[in-house]
């Protein structure tokens, strides 16, 4: 019997690019455990055509014959025993492929057709058993045509020690969209398989223009999940900081990749670096597909070339136009010029010249002197009076340049200042201490070693004479003083001046923090639905706190009491939910707690197993269903729901418009098949003609979609009639097969 069910695709797989290593036989992924998973879709065969043909083999299609849109694994026997798989699509209506060869005492090149011991090239388009395909002990078939539907299993292989398969799996996805990945699971099996040798750091690339990151390529795949994101898998010396790291082919922690790419904090300079592999901040090193670690330590040698350096120029203005590098240049300025060198990686290394043009160099020569040491002698020049460019000496710079300096001269004469200073208990004037008050002279030599100023002082001395106020505040955990927040015992000091501006009164404040330490009790009170707790009753989540102090009025004690009324809900749900007869229906369980278990199905007699997590049931006759469910959660608490699920008779009766018009009104725009039953059906193929035999369109497994009245192309098809085809299949077993003609009204 066929089933069709309502499928909603909610995520379509990673498409990877062409020529995966993978994609070759030779380079095909070991496995050592009991499961892998891939989250990608592959395409095209890789760079070698490893396996034409297969004897599953039925026609001439390419993805009948042999390898498509693959990839391949590889298992090496350890222990002798059986192989058994299953080989699950993440979307169940992926079609997979699968070919399993002997290649023991051989090579992973020149396979041929005889080297392959199982394969399946069952066709998913019914969906049995949701897409599944694999090994099993109870099969006795070898090899599955293309074409055959319902076979999804072959029988299971007799593996000894030292045996190495190859298995090449194809992905075909859903209405020719990419596949969504699948699991391939050996738990099964009684052979065991060889755990391969650990990864290693095999090369380092860096472009020549980028110097921000770099990509560092393994000898064989490693887990997206175990590249940690903050590049804490990696260190770089010479004050390199590594930022972050991403797998290539990665999609966040799905999937797994050879090369990584590893970026810099911050630019790296020129030079030579040492990567080394480290244990990250995830708490493991890079893990291949067998969780093997990469072996520590282990590392990388880089070098970052100069591509790019700047070179400065100074000539004198008589020395222009200027020959650089087989160039020209006529004026200065800033990057005037630039030169391109290959360098030792063949990387271009660019050099720019900045010229500076120098006209005559002039310069100040700033002296100041005292009275006495007039005349003054400067480079031979004999200086008799003060002032700005008081004399000037002509040279030539060390650029060959003329150059031209003046002297600007300072002659310091002293001048007489009178001072009023006071102060309170003491005076300080030009290192010299005043204790009481009186008049004085002083001189003030100035940094020339010149008297500069003569210095007539009237000292005021305040005598000081000082009182001690003390006071204590106090409290529990903190003391609020003056605005300010204290949470531990400290002396304060403050201290108020007289009118002089001198202390008078030192006023110390001892703040005492009584400690505040309590111990908190935690109790957690939970029951079902509600909570009975001292005489009164919760229905909801509440925390109760108590707080209690002690002899100073400190706390000394807190409780806290949880209140948790446990509301354990389940959920029963039909798919689809208004079926016809001979339908197959799921019932479904959602619940507020994923630690729960079944207890029951009504009615008992339709539901042997009354612990499952989920049912089916197929109606033969129409009317209302009630389906009841009960269940305990792990707290001890019971929920239970109640489904009426109405079951319409099947009516294997199609019905085709003879005329629709696709002018946006939301009335007739689309021509396609009508049904009486919701469910029950399933269109096979459905096309369109126009009156010249030409096909113009066509889907398949698809009703509601329609002909909107346009070709491929988006563009408005003719007003006129058309032909179509349709054939629709019943899970009563009926087919039907219509054609006719349709009148497309604009």
């Amino acid at each position: 019997m066929v089933y069709c069910l309502a499928v909603s695709l909610s995520a379509i797989g990673q498409q990877l690019p062409g020529n995966q290593p993978e994609q070759d036989a030779c380079n095909a992924l070991l496995l050592c455990g009991n499961s892998f998973h891939t989250p990608y879709s592959y395409v095209g065969h890789g760079t070698t055509l490893d396996l034409s043909v297969t004897p599953c083999t039925q026609s001439l299609m390419i993805q009948d014959k042999g390898e498509d849109n693959d990839m391949w694994l590889r298992l090496e026997v350890n222990t002798a025993g059986t192989i058994v798989f299953e080989l699950t699509p993440v979307n169940y209506l992926d079609d997979y492929d699968w070919a399993v060869l002997n290649i023991t005492n051989g090579s992973c090149s020149n396979l041929s057709a005889s080297q392959v011991v199982r394969c399946n090239f069952n066709q998913n388009a019914q969906v049995t058993n949701n897409g599944i395909t694999g090994l099993n002990m109870t099969s006795a078939e070898t090899s599955v045509q293309s074409g055959t539907v319902g076979h999804n299993y072959c029988q299971y292989i007799s593996a000894q020690a030292g045996d190495v398969y190859l298995i090449m799996i194809n992905n075909f996805g859903y209405n020719n969209n990419p596949s969504s990945g699948f699991t391939i699971n050996f738990s099964g099996s009684t052979a065991t398989f060889n755990n391969p040798n650990p990864p290693t750091l095999n090369n380092i690339q860096n472009p020549c223009s980028n110097n921000n990151s770099a990509i560092i390529t393994l000898n064989k795949p490693v887990t997206c999940a175990s590249i940690a994101g903050n590049g804490s898998d990696f260190s770089i010396n010479n004050g390199g900081v590594v930022g972050s790291a991403q797998g290539i082919n990665c999609s966040g922690s799905q999937g797994y990749t050879n090369q990584i790419r590893v970026n810099f904090n911050t630019p790296l300079m020129p030079g030579e670096y040492i990567i080394e592999a480290q244990t990250g901040t995830d708490g493991n090193t890079l893990l291949d597909l067998c969780d093997n670690p990469l072996a520590l330590p282990d590392s990388l040698h880089m070098r970052v070339y100069e591509l790019n350096t700047t070179e400065t120029k100074q000539i004198c203005q008589n020395q222009l136009p200027y020959q650089w590098h087989g160039q020209t240049v006529t004026q200065g300025g800033q990057n005037v010029a630039q030169a391109t060198f290959p360098n030792i990686i063949g990387c271009d290394s660019v050099v720019k010249l900045n010229l500076i043009i120098t006209d005559t160099l002039i310069g100040n020569d700033n002296v100041t002197i005292c009275p006495d040491a007039l005349p003054y002698a400067w480079n031979g020049v004999t200086v008799i009076a003060a002032g700005n460019h008081a004399a000037r000496y002509y040279t030539l710079s060390s650029g060959g340049c003329d150059s031209i300096a003046y002297l600007n001269l300072t002659v310091q004469y002293p001048t007489t200042t009178a001072y009023q200073l006071e102060g309170c208990g003491e005076v300080v004037f030009n290192n010299h201490s005043y204790t009481q008050s009186r008049n004085a002279l002083d001189t003030i030599i100035s940094s020339y070693g010149c008297d500069s100023v003569y210095a007539q002082l009237a000292i005021t001395v305040h005598p000081i004479d000082t009182i001690s106020q003390i006071t204590d505040t106090a409290g529990c955990g903190m003391v609020w003083f003056k605005g300010k927040e204290y949470d531990n015992s400290q002396t304060l000091r403050d201290t108020l001046r007289n009118q002089y501006g001198c202390d008078s009164v030192y006023k110390i404040t001892n703040i005492i923090v009584y400690p505040n330490h309590y111990e908190p009790h935690y109790y957690q009170v939970s029951d079902c639905d509600s909570v009975l707790f001292e005489n009164k009753t919760y229905y909801a989540n509440q925390t109760l706190i108590d707080t209690f102090q002690n002899i100073l009025g400190c706390d000394s004690a807190i409780r806290y009491v949880n209140i948790s009324p446990i509301h354990f809900q389940i959920i029963l749900n039909a798919d689809p939910d208004s079926p016809a007869t001979q339908v197959f229906v799921r019932l479904n369980l959602q619940a507020n707690d994923n630690n729960y278990q079944v207890l029951s199905w009504q009615p008992v007699n339709e539901f042997p197993e009354q612990n499952a997590y989920a049912q089916h049931f197929i109606p033969v006759h129409p009317g209302l269903y009630t389906f009841i469910v009960t269940a305990q959660d792990g707290n001890g608490c019971f929920g239970s729901d109640t489904l009426l699920v109405s079951v319409d008779s099947l009516y294997p009766n199609v019905f085709m418009p003879t005329a629709f018009s696709p002018n946006g009104d939301g009335r007739n725009d689309v021509f396609r098949p009508y049904f009486v039953n919701k469910s029950g059906f399933e269109v096979g193929t459905f096309r369109i003609y126009n009156r010249y035999g030409q096909l113009i369109y066509r889907t398949d497994a698809s009703y509601t979609e329609g002909w909107n009245g346009n070709y491929e192309n988006g563009q408005n098809a003719e007003a006129g009639v058309y032909y179509y085809f349709i054939d629709v299949r019943f899970v009563d077993g009926t087919n039907l097969h219509l054609k006719g003609d349709v009148t497309l009204i604009r």
